[in-house]
């Protein structure tokens, strides 16, 4: 049987100067050139009554921003009557660059309700007259998440520019970098955080949206769970109320370097209790090759790279991270099965060559 289709619907062509209205359903738009725009979800036109005509400009408090160094990459998230938004910080440009905020408007007026600012926890709206939010801060460029019940906005963040090297970055910079961040809905407030890297020389920003999911604890009732899958091929399970690992996490030695100016965590985060994807210690025998040249060539090259695991830092000599920056996983987040609680991933396994100079 051929599918019923829809009735035949208008298009609404949006144009500058039209006559705006004041929308009872309202889509919200992010642009690549910082604007927060709302629409009329029944007619396509922009709601008048939201921030300037229907557009929210997000650069203001922002300081400089050149372009194509401070953009909106994924969906703004409603959590009641709040319109939430991050934004891309362009990586490894330079350093100072546009503030990693994350800010709260009212979905009907656009007025800022309040911000959160990595490296000011003093600021809570708007920063003072003739200042800016903190520069060059870790930024929320992935999707976020909200539970109405706990009232809570879960926010993955990533690391402070450069990604490969952090020694100019300040204690709040590796306090809240590559990490899962809980705050309150109605204020922006930090609840807690946990973060699964320190020290990030990795580019190992959390890239996806947190997954809540109340976990059958077997006695009949659920734990609250948050699921937030990593670059590093790692799945961390958290208590969503309090931050705490529900999975098994261990702090486990790893490599470090002895790049001039730089310092090491000595220690990282291994989610052990869930599974770890792609991450494994590569050697020799793991290269391959469509013929046995090719993959003598490749164990060639592999030998020319100093790899120790999934946390070899970044030297001055050439050096293998696997994953590399792009995952394991990245974008996608995660698919739910909740009748038979399986979860699906998307795993991108490429490796990143690379020496600091």
């Amino acid at each position: 049987m051929a599918p019923t289709l829809p009735a035949a619907t208008t298009a609404v062509q949006l144009t500058p100067g039209a006559a705006p209205t004041v929308c009872a359903r309202r889509l919200f738009l992010p642009t690549i050139d910082a604007r927060l725009i709302a629409l009329d979800a029944d007619s396509g036109r922009h709601c008048a009554d939201f921030g300037d005509g229907g557009t929210v400009d997000l650069t203001i408090g922002m300081g400089e921003i050149k372009p194509g160094y401070y953009q909106q990459t994924s969906a703004p998230l409603v959590a009641c009557d709040r319109v939430v938004v991050g934004g891309r910080v362009a990586d490894n440009f330079a350093t100072g660059e546009p503030p990693g905020m994350v800010r709260a408007f009212d979905v009907h007026s656009g007025a800022l309700v309040w911000a959160w600012d990595p490296g000011n926890p003093a600021i809570t709206r708007a920063q003072p007259p003739g200042s800016t939010y903190t520069r060059g801060t870790p930024n929320v460029w992935a999707a976020m998440s909200f539970d109405p019940k706990l009232n809570l906005i879960y926010l993955p963040t990533g690391n402070a520019t450069p990604d490969f090297f952090g020694g100019g970055r300040s204690a709040l910079d590796d306090k809240y970098s590559s990490s899962v961040v809980a705050v309150d809905a109605s204020t922006g407030r930090v609840r807690w955080h946990f973060q699964t890297t320190h020290h990030d020389l990795w580019d190992f920003d959390l890239p996806a949206q947190p997954l809540l999911y109340d976990l059958p604890d077997g006695s009949g009732g659920t734990t609250p769970v948050l699921v937030q899958t990593s670059k590093q091929g790692m799945i961390f399970m958290l208590n969503r109320v309090t931050g705490e690992p529900v999975a098994k996490v261990e702090e486990r030695a790893v490599p470090v370097c002895d790049t001039p100016g730089e310092r090491y965590s000595p220690t990282q985060p291994f989610s052990v209790g869930m599974a770890n994807i792609s991450n494994q210690t590569l050697t020799e025998a793991d290269m391959c090759g469509a013929t046995p040249l090719d993959q003598l060539l490749c164990r060639i090259a592999f030998k020319r790279l100093r790899h120790q695991g999934v946390f070899t830092p970044p030297g001055r000599d050439r050096a293998l991270q696997f994953p590399g920056s792009l995952g394991g996983m990245n974008w996608g987040s995660v698919a739910l099965d909740p009748h038979n609680a399986i979860i699906f991933v998307n795993d991108m396994r490429l490796g990143l060559a690379n020496n600091l100079v």
